[in-house]
């Protein structure tokens, strides 16, 4: 029996078959470092999306060049170029449904997530989003009859939710909501502004008194003031808290109260984890 070897003539064939499927690759990638380098703010975040847009055709380049190199005629160009676009487009797209699948299940509120508030005698925090603010006073219990409303109310929002706190002694509330994002640039947190600010004007039952968006990136931060017609007072306060690399949640603290500036120190407090970069 024979035993197994190269096929010696595969030089004569298609003598530089990696060198050829590379030069593709090599065109494509730089192609799509330079398009990241102008579309996407700051050097490591563009180079995070130049590697994970890339994958696909250097897998693609790979391929090619064994595919190449077992052939048993000679390509010309047009041959490297459709196999390189075809395998290349199946990588990229099995990358971007899980891609696709992991950004899925990170903006869903897990139900560790939601039981994950801790009420301490000075603080309320949340180890896991990563926001934290003054404790409002020993009066403030979690309201189980709003927070029922609520869960109703975001039924159809796998990705947001909220804890309702409640004074006994006077009429006080205090309402934390977070809505997972993956968003490090702050482009989702205006969207989100923008359907708050939507909601607000359709509703003849709010006087406003404010209503600012400031800050840039991951660092901006909305405040909204408003009366409302049975004449207690609502202030909204929204900032961005880092989720690991590349997640983020959107914290927005409300208070209500019968005082025009009323929990404001609580509002101030609110303090939220730094965003990871690539």
């Amino acid at each position: 029996m024979a035993a197994l070897s190269p096929d010696p003539g595969w030089q004569d064939r298609n003598p530089t078959p990696f060198l050829r499927a590379f030069a593709l690759t090599g065109g494509v990638v730089v192609f799509i470092a330079v398009i990241a380098a102008l579309t996407v703010s700051g050097a490591g975040r563009a180079g995070y999306v130049t590697g994970r847009y890339s994958a696909g055709f250097l897998f693609g380049g790979i391929v090619v060049g064994v595919w190449a190199r077992l052939a048993r005629r000679r390509w010309g160009w047009p041959s490297y170029v459709w196999r390189f676009a075809l395998i290349s487009f199946v990588f990229t797209l099995f990358g971007l449904i899980g891609a696709a699948a992991e950004t899925i299940a990170s903006r869903v509120v897990t139900a560790s997530e939601k039981q994950g508030l801790a009420i301490g005698p000075d603080s309320i925090r949340h180890p896991t989003f990563g926001f934290a603010f003054p404790n409002p006073g020993p009066g403030f219990t979690k309201d189980t009859v709003l927070q029922q409303r609520l869960n109703a109310v975001l039924t159809e929002q796998p990705g947001v939710f909220g804890w309702v706190l409640s004074d006994t002694l006077h009429p006080q509330i205090v309402l934390v909501m977070v809505a997972k994002f993956s968003d490090v640039e702050g482009r989702h947190f205006g969207e989100f502004v923008n359907g708050m600010r939507s909601t607000a004007g359709k509703s003849a039952n709010l006087v406003m008194l404010e209503d600012s968006l400031f800050g840039t990136g991951a660092g901006r931060e909305y405040r909204m003031a408003a009366q409302v017609s049975n004449g207690m007072f609502m202030h909204i306060r929204c900032r961005i808290s880092g989720q690991g690399r590349n997640r983020t949640a959107i914290v927005c603290l409300q208070t209500t109260s019968a005082e025009r500036d009323g929990l404001e120190s609580v509002r101030r407090g609110l303090t939220v984890r730094s965003v990871e970069r690539s």
